[in-house]
């Protein structure tokens, strides 16, 4: 007699057994990773199969009895767990990102170069992530500083936080606010780092030429509170005056771009690498042209990136639009 065939499998169940086991499991690396980084200084950072990690702080906020204090115990919380760090995994995936910014920005090829040393040196140290020493870019306004920098950080998977240098008037924008004050807060850069769970994001300085231009004397210069954060001494022991935790800013990355550097504090360029961008080439404006077109007729195209030469990358971009929109026809004429 021919034995019964065997029940059919429970998928699901099958599927609930698997998850529940891989949740134990990484449970248990994420045990492992916080005893071996319990057992280090704050900033030691943790390889798991090439994923890195470290912890950006510890310790408990103080408790004031303030109603402020909530927030505070939060961010706290969050400043104290694990933080991934992100970035390439082999020198090959290194050359292959910068390539790949290169392509979209070619005029700014002294940037790149300087970026991806300073990433070479850090993988051949045995630090998997993006990290790169203070950078400033100046030039012209509307050769494309600031996409630059979104541009580099988003391609890396990097997380990025722009801070508008114009509208920074006091040292408070920058560093928070100490509880007990009337608006009392945290740095924006310590914010992002909670929210982001990552502790190498790259922090970009808009027009940091324009930066405590319309502040006084009593808020305090916003230059003053950034030579601490950026400094990798002062960086790795920063005093949060919101939280009052001691928290490691090593491995952020700063990025500011200036239109003109004569605006910009002496101790703070000193401590950048300070580097000029030119404009697009006719052949580079061609090219840019050409991959934002890519469907256009060749004339069309030739003719818009000729108009180009010379031109902000603001307007360039309006010009496209326009012709997009608008047809060949207009551009003909």
């Amino acid at each position: 007699m021919a034995s019964e065939p065997e029940d059919p499998m429970d998928e699901d169940a099958i599927r609930e057994d698997f998850d529940k086991l891989f949740d134990e499991t990484m449970r248990s690396e994420r045990i492992k990773i916080m005893q071996e980084l319990n057992q280090h200084p704050v900033g030691y950072v943790v390889d798991n199969g090439g994923l890195q990690s470290c912890v950006v702080a510890r310790g408990d906020v103080p408790d004031g009895g303030r109603k402020d204090d909530a927030d505070r115990r939060d961010l706290g919380v969050r400043l104290n767990k694990p933080m991934i760090l992100i970035g390439p995994q082999t020198e090959h995936e290194i050359h292959e990102w910068i390539d790949y910014v290169h392509g979209e920005s070619p005029w700014m090829a002294e940037v790149s170069a300087y970026v991806m040393r300073q990433v070479e040196q850090r993988f051949r140290q045995g630090d998997r992530f993006v990290h790169f020493e203070p950078v400033l870019v100046h030039g012209a306004p509307g050769v494309g500083k600031s996409h630059y920098a979104n541009f580099l950080a988003e391609s890396a998977g990097v997380p990025v936080l722009t801070l508008d240098g114009s509208s920074m008037i006091s040292v408070f924008q920058i560093s928070g606010v100490e509880r007990g004050w009337h608006g009392a807060c945290a740095s924006p850069v310590v914010r992002f780092l909670a929210e982001k769970a990552c502790a190498n994001p790259v922090v970009i300085i808009d027009e940091v030429d324009k930066v405590g231009i319309t502040g006084n004397a009593r808020g305090g210069s916003p230059h003053s509170a950034l030579l601490g954060m950026i400094e990798r001494l002062s960086a790795s022991q920063w005093r949060c005056p919101y939280t009052e935790l001691v928290i490691d800013l090593s491995k952020v990355s700063w990025f500011f771009t200036a239109n003109d550097i004569s605006g910009v504090p002496q101790p703070l360029i000193d401590r950048c690498k300070v580097i000029r961008a030119g404009s697009p080439t006719p052949q580079q404006m061609m090219e840019l042209v050409r991959a934002k077109m890519p469907d256009e007729d060749p004339l069309v195209v030739q003719r818009t990136a000729e108009a180009a030469v010379g031109m902000s990358l603001r307007r360039v971009q309006r010009m496209i639009d326009a012709v997009l929109s608008a047809g060949n026809g207009p551009m003909l004429n």
